[in-house]
């Protein structure tokens, strides 16, 4: 707190290029009173230096906050009102909201969400959570005309929006029955084969296999070119056990579009599974046989799990050396990304939305808190573990790249490294995301080998 004073003693002297810092610092002594709980000293720092916050969505979150800890319901309200009109699909708004009208009452909460869903016709969520709070005929009717219009509209994600229904069985009952008799009702409909899509992952999430994988062949003799079709029934293979079927349906989606990153990492993944290495290692030979930077390739998000699968691929065949590589190409891309603010290909940004991508740089600790991080961690010790055990440290013949040189580097050519440096780079992140028995293990490993047996 003292820290912070003396910081904005001086306010009067800011330098116009030290706005963004000064906003956070200020921003910073609101959540420390907040956390504090003492909530008139934070709001007398807002009334005072609010004209100097840049982040007015963080402003507006945190006043109603205290307004809510304060029992101010009214300020609470507008507060939320603000922040839905910036957001309307974020979740967490519509919680304080509930929070701030210290409404108990679903009925009244519920007309107040068809309030806000005719204000935001647009948005997703209101419809949704729209969805989630009605009950008996008001869900029915609610639940029928959204189904009708998605399926209207080829909606090809309509089973994902719906799944946070299928946590009540009565609205689970009341789905299945519509989609039946939709079905019956639109044979001859051009739309159907999304209707038939849908269907098919409701039963593969009931476990009725058969019957999902019926529905599936459906869908792709309607839609030969339906490459989400060809990956949804290697999913039904794989839960009936057909290895062979799944990685031909695989096969075949992938074979429609070569290009798209997701339906490749689909395709490797399966063949990593099923141990069919040098498959995988053909298609993923375009990023690891030309002399192209890492970096390239990293500033699309899609590439951090095909980066992860190619790591594992290498470690499967024993290739230590371009396996670490590939982990350490991974953990520099996690390096520049807070380097570098928003360097990334503009396709990429439209798949993530701007507030989760700067939340990230506001917490560096959550940064690579992520299953992917947690995956290549696990591959590079076991690789640093590896050339320990050989005890091969010749750079001349182990070469362990320099990935820290993002303008530059490749997986080909770069300086040597020793293993003993980069384990640990690998080794703290992997025991705070997951203290179990195994990662402990690696840890014992490492200790014990590099001398350090008391720890």
């Amino acid at each position: 707190k003292n820290f912070i004073d003396s910081i904005m003693e001086s306010d009067s002297k800011i330098d116009p290029n030290s706005r963004h810092q000064f906003s956070n610092i200020i921003l910073a002594q609101i959540k420390f009173f907040v956390d504090q709980s003492l909530y008139h000293e934070a709001l007398e720092v807002i009334q005072k230096k609010s004209s100097y916050i840049l982040d007015e969505v963080q402003l507006e979150e945190l006043k109603a906050k205290i307004y809510i800890c304060t029992n101010n319901k009214q300020n609470a309200v507008q507060s939320c009102v603000k922040l839905l009109k910036l957001n309307p699909e974020n979740k967490e708004y519509y919680y304080i909201l509930k929070s701030a009208l210290g409404c108990y009452c679903s009925l009244a909460y519920q007309k107040i969400i068809e309030y806000l869903h005719n204000v935001f016709p647009t948005a997703i969520f209101p419809k949704i959570h729209l969805l989630e709070i009605c009950q008996g005929e008001d869900f029915s009717k609610a639940i029928k005309e959204y189904i009708k219009i998605a399926i209207d509209r080829r909606q090809p994600n309509l089973f994902k929006v719906l799944m946070p229904l299928y946590e009540n069985e009565h609205k689970v009952a009341v789905i299945e029955s519509f989609l039946l008799q939709l079905q019956e009702e639109r044979s001859e409909d051009p739309n159907l084969v999304w209707l038939l899509f849908c269907l098919a992952q409701h039963f593969n999430y009931q476990h009725l296999f058969l019957r999902a994988l019926h529905l599936s062949e459906l869908v792709i003799t309607l839609a030969p070119d339906f490459i989400d079709g060809f990956l949804f029934k290697g999913i039904v293979c794989k839960n009936l056990g057909r290895i062979t079927e799944e990685i031909e349906c695989t096969s075949h989606g992938h074979g429609l579009d070569m290009d798209d990153r997701n339906v490749k990492i689909a395709y490797c993944t399966t063949l990593l599974k099923y141990n069919q290495i040098e498959k995988a290692e053909e298609i993923l030979s375009v990023y690891t046989s030309k002399n192209k930077p890492v970096w390239k390739y990293m500033k699309e998000i899609q590439f951090l799990e095909l980066f992860q699968k190619m790591s594992k691929m290498f470690f499967h065949k024993n290739d230590i050396d371009r396996s670490l590589n590939v982990c350490l190409a991974v953990d520099n891309f996690f390096t520049v990304f807070l380097n570098s603010l928003m360097d990334f290909h503009m396709y990429s940004m439209r798949k993530a939305t701007i507030i989760p991508y700067l939340s990230l740089h506001e917490n560096f600790s959550f940064l690579r808190q992520n299953n992917i991080f947690y995956k290549v961690a696990r591959t590079a010790i076991k690789c640093c573990l590896s050339l320990m055990y050989t005890q091969l440290k010749d750079t001349s013949t182990h070469k362990l790249y320099d990935t820290f040189n993002s303008d530059s580097t490749d997986i080909i050519q770069s300086p040597c490294l020793d293993p003993y440096e980069h384990i640990q780079t690998f080794l703290t992140p992997l025991i705070n995301m997951d203290s179990n028995l195994k990662n402990y293990y690696l840890a014992f490993e490492y200790y014990y080998i590099s001398g350090k047996i008391l720890l």
